[in-house]
């Protein structure tokens, strides 16, 4: 409840700060292993955390119950980086769609290439799926991942919000929110993430 939330603010160190709403003061701090936490994502569950360090390298996860970090995800390996610019847990917790690109390191250049829209197995670690851009147009940045609450759709956040079913990846709907709702009125902006108190499947603009 708004009495009793429990906020999690990234600092400009190792630490995840934890700040209780209804005595306003912090009650602990959470250690990551890499240098500084950015983006926190919680969970369908409320049992997880998803946070990305600066560099969009690693994504560790923290049980909120233990308060410790339990696992890392990174794409990167050798000479390659691969920079996770956007990321989606399933509600399974099993598997996450990844917008990425991938920059390697050769003796007298770099080579990027992307950006990719990938699907991630979270317990083999493994990229399981190339995601085909909807309308066939790749984003270099601006893209937003997200998926339903019950898992069966995942929708991708650009111009318009386009929902794709989370197994096919075929577009099954799509809201024109590049249009404007009426004559001399911008464009609306939605947000990836759910606000604190929006109910299941609620996204606030």
């Amino acid at each position: 409840s708004a009495q009793t939330a429990t906020w999690y603010i990234s600092t400009y160190t190792n630490d995840i700060m934890m700040w209780d709403e209804a005595s306003e003061l912090v009650t602990g701090r959470i250690t990551m292993s890499h240098f500084f936490p950015t983006d926190i994502l919680v969970n369908e569950a409320r049992t997880r955390l998803y946070v990305e360090e600066a560099s969009g390298q690693h994504i560790e996860i923290v049980d909120v119950a233990s308060k410790r970090v339990v696992d890392d995800i990174t794409l990167s390996h050798d000479n390659v980086v691969v920079r996770i610019d956007g990321f989606a847990p399933h509600p399974s917790d099993e598997r996450a769609a990844l917008f990425v690109k991938r920059y390697t390191k050769l003796r007298d250049r770099y080579v990027v290439e992307g950006p990719f829209l990938l699907e991630y197995d979270l317990v083999s670690k493994q990229v399981t799926d190339t995601i085909p851009w909807p309308d066939g147009e790749a984003r270099d940045r601006g893209v937003g991942l997200r998926y339903s609450s019950d898992g069966e759709t995942l929708y991708f956040f650009v111009e318009d919000i386009i929902a794709l079913d989370a197994d096919t990846f075929e577009e099954v709907d799509r809201w024109e929110m590049s249009q404007p709702l009426e004559p001399g009125l911008g464009r609306a902006n939605f947000s990836v993430n759910s606000d604190t108190y929006d109910r299941p499947g609620v996204a606030t603009g």
